[in-house]
């Protein structure tokens, strides 16, 4: 098991662009499969660049996971989806609140999202967590279904899913 996990809501790579689609990694086509409403977003690019200045800063012994709080919502069967909160609130956090045997009460959707990325980095330690996608792709890492799953050691993340197509001549 793993000592020290944190779980993130931002991708450690990017797609292939010389293989594969430009726009999904296979970690995300399969994340769509639990939630076929996931996708990328504009800002996913400006999130992977923070990845070069964080990561010098976190201590060694910390094993860095990517996760999707909306995947997550879908594997642990939360009502509705995080846009639909308003209608969902106290279902929400009375599942959630058990789940991780804390209050949850009055949290923000982005307090949601917190919480479900702390949980993966619990269940990923505890070796409970489930990784999609293809290894030295990137790995979206999600709360496993079945009791135990086999988890990847620290994943090195291949040069091409590592940099942006080139820009200009």
């Amino acid at each position: 098991f793993v000592k020290n996990a944190l779980a993130v809501d931002a991708p450690r790579s990017v797609p292939n662009w010389q293989e594969e689609n430009y726009a999904y990694r296979s970690c995300e086509k399969a994340a769509k499969a639990i939630d076929p409403g996931a996708g990328t977003f504009s800002g996913a690019a400006a999130l992977y660049l923070r990845w070069f200045e964080i990561k010098p800063k976190l201590p060694r012994d910390c094993r860095v996971i990517e996760t999707y709080p909306r995947v997550v919502w879908k594997r642990l069967n939360l009502p509705g989806t995080p846009k639909q909160l308003s209608l969902y609130r106290p279902q929400v956090q009375a599942k959630l609140s058990k789940l991780v045997q804390s209050p949850c009460d009055g949290f923000s959707s982005h307090q949601i999202d917190a919480v479900l990325c702390a949980y993966v980095a619990f269940c990923y330690a505890a070796g409970r967590a489930e990784a999609l996608g293809t290894r030295g792709e990137g790995l979206i890492f999600v709360p496993a279904i079945d009791q135990m799953k086999r988890l990847p050691e620290d994943e090195d993340i291949k040069p091409c899913f590592r940099r942006f197509k080139p820009m200009g001549p």
